[in-house]
């Protein structure tokens, strides 16, 4: 899959790029982002609530990690899309997207 195909897919809730880092979009809901896309990576970062993110890593480690820093403990999940089946990605978008629609709604 590549990024013209993911983006295809998107729901359109609206996006914004980061001024100064051209290579990176973010989507986000009302003001809280859920889901970057690293054009110059090939990869896509998710936030994901403890749970989920512990299944997705455990699914593909090799594939599917953490984000490396303190966001990770936030559920921010790093995707390697190139190497992933769009059904895999198309279900973590979802329950990215769910988690922060609950989360705004609360």
């Amino acid at each position: 899959m590549n990024f013209v195909e993911l983006e295809s897919q998107l729901p359109s809730l609206g996006n914004f790029s980061f001024s100064d880092r051209k290579e990176i979009r973010s989507y986000k809901y009302k003001s809280t982002v859920f889901l970057t896309l690293n054009f110059s990576k090939d990869r896509i970062c998710l936030r994901l609530p403890a749970v989920e993110q512990s299944v997705f890593v455990d699914y593909a480690p090799e594939k599917i990690w953490k984000v490396p820093n303190q966001w990770g403990n936030y559920g921010w999940t790093l995707f390697s899309i190139e190497q992933l089946e769009w059904e895999v990605i198309k279900e973590a978008i979802d329950v990215a997207m769910d988690y922060v629609v609950i989360r705004k709604l609360q």
